[in-house]
This record gives C-alpha cells, sequence and structure tokens, in this order.
C-alpha cells in the first residue's frame, strides 16, 4: 500500500466532516447530485476510451476502476430525483456541480500527484507528459458531455447507458461474469471478455 493513502483519505475525511457540519442539506444533496453527473460523465468517456486507457493494462485495477463507473453509470438517476425532490432550484443543482467538479478533480490531482511522486516517476519530464497526453485526451471528450448538464430540462434519464456497460451488467447479474478478470487485451470488443483460466 502507498503510504501516502492515509493522508490523502484523512483530508477527503476532513472535506466532507466539514460540508456535513457547516453547509446546508441543500448544498450538501447539490454537492452529491454534482457528484454524480460528474461520475456519469467520466464513466462514458473511460468506457468509450477503455481500449486506450486499459488496453493491456493489469485486469483487476482496469476491472476495478471500470466495475465502479459501471456502477456510478447504473445509478445516475438516485441523486437527481432525491435533490428534484426537495429542491427545484437550477442554481443550486448547477452550483452543487461546479463545485463538487472542482473539489473532486482538485483531490484527484493532490492525489494522483502523491501516488506517482511515491513510485518515482513524477519527476520524470517523459513520464509527466505522458500523463498529460492521457489528461488531456479525457477532457478533450469530457468537456463537451458536460455541456447538457448545464440545460435546465437536463435529466440524466436521458443519457443512454453505454451498451458495453450494460453488457457488463448483464453478465454479472447471469452469474457467468467474475469481477477482477476482465480481459485488457481484448477489451476493444463489443462485450466485456473475461479472462479464462
Amino acid at each position: 500500500m502507498y503510504t501516502c493513502v492515509p493522508a490523502i483519505e484523512a483530508k477527503l475525511k476532513a472535506d466532507y466532516e466539514s460540508f456535513a457540519a457547516k453547509r446546508s442539506s441543500t448544498f450538501n444533496l447539490a454537492y452529491a447530485e454534482g457528484f454524480e453527473a460528474m461520475a456519469l460523465t467520466i464513466g462514458h468517456i473511460l468506457v468509450e476510451e477503455r481500449q486506450a486507457l486499459f488496453g493491456d493494462a493489469d485486469p483487476a485495477v482496469s476491472s476495478l476502476v471500470l466495475w465502479h463507473f459501471v456502477e456510478e453509470i447504473e445509478h445516475k438517476t438516485v441523486t437527481y430525483d432525491v435533490l428534484s425532490a426537495f429542491s427545484h432550484n437550477y442554481f443550486w443543482r448547477i452550483g452543487g456541480f461546479l463545485f463538487a467538479t472542482f473539489h473532486i478533480m482538485g483531490r484527484t490531482r493532490q492525489a494522483y500527484k502523491l501516488l506517482l511522486v511515491e513510485d518515482g516517476i513524477w519527476y520524470s519530464v517523459r513520464q509527466r507528459l505522458a500523463i498529460y497526453r492521457v489528461l488531456a485526451r479525457i477532457f478533450r471528450r469530457l468537456a463537451p458531455r458536460m455541456l447538457p448538464i448545464f440545460k435546465p430540462s437536463y435529466d440524466p434519464r436521458e443519457v443512454a447507458d453505454p451498451a458495453w456497460a450494460l453488457a457488463w451488467r448483464e453478465q454479472f447479474a447471469s452469474g457467468t461474469e467474475r469481477l477482477g478478470k476482465l480481459d485488457t487485451r481484448r477489451i476493444a470488443e463489443p462485450e466485456p471478455a473475461q479472462i479464462t483460466t
């Protein structure tokens, strides 16, 4: 385990404890919906870009990350529905989205920097450029996908689930899929392929 992880977790825990203690219920619901709207968008990008981002990568790590975002896609309406029942205020929803996005992206950058420093590759110009290329690829796809969130009529139900994500959920539900066994050499296939041993 990375030695920096407990400090990263403690910082996030302190953030969320502060939000709970010092911010309103409306803020916290708007933050939660903003977080989920951002995660839905990122989930779509990770599934669409799975070959470039996860091809030939460690199957356990790739499976963990991709499955997490398949779940984000699956429960895309939960916080939206709760926030809508509590408040239909457009500005709360957009403010929560912007705050959550900048908060999580800032904390994510702090975390990946610490992890890469611990790995000894943060100070390598070549490695840093490779990281920036991956991030640029993600952000080029992220910005246009986030624009619909700003529509007053936005509803996550209107965001179609990727076929690949649906196929993986069906595999899991049928009991034929083993989490952590995604064959990253075959990740570009239309349905998730599992490592067979």
